[in-house]
């Protein structure tokens, strides 16, 4: 109900469904439908157009593959940098690390076909999204960053509070 009724209001919608994967298979049925179809009937037989909307699945299956091969590329990106700066390589070096084909469709697809068990379903997928494990030196930097975001927050927060004992006493002993 909920989900027809947002999308009657709105056809153009950015629709999340968050960890798909432990969804109950009536509804991966109904998604089928919606993917296939462009469209979804209600509770009360009302037919809701949803070709406009961009529906976004998220999951976990092959979480740890996906982060071990990213940590197997990051380390064959190390080598071949350490080979560039010791002189064996003249040409640049892209530091982007791309998940490969053959092992989105030797390791990641089985684990999907395995769980969902449909065919059809996968194949109405338009695009997987790979999400690697941050490096250590992401990591830093994001910590650098937001750590550097709450000290400023927390200093302009100190010069707006009263001095304790002031106001109105309640703190005050």
């Amino acid at each position: 109900g909920q989900l027809t009724k947002r999308l009657r209001k709105c056809p153009d919608a950015v629709v999340l469904f968050d960890e798909v994967d432990k969804a109950h298979p009536d509804v991966l049925t109904v998604l089928l439908q919606l993917f296939d179809e462009g469209r979804l009937t209600d509770g009360k037989g009302k037919t809701i157009e949803c070709k406009d909307a961009i529906f976004v699945m998220t999951s976990n299956l092959a979480s740890d593959e996906i982060a071990e091969h990213a940590l197997q590329l990051r380390r064959e990106a190390k080598e071949l940098m350490d080979q560039r700066l010791e002189g064996k390589f003249d040409e640049e070096l892209s530091t982007t690390i791309t998940i490969s084909r053959h092992f989105k469709d030797k390791v990641v697809r089985p684990i999907l076909k395995k769980h969902f068990g449909r065919d059809e379903f996968l194949g109405r997928i338009n695009e997987i999204v790979y999400f690697l494990p941050f490096s250590n030196s992401e990591l830093n930097k994001l910590v650098s960053k937001e750590l550097g975001t709450w000290a400023k927050k927390s200093s302009r927060e100190a010069h707006d509070l009263p001095a304790v004992g002031e106001g109105s006493g309640e703190c005050a002993g």
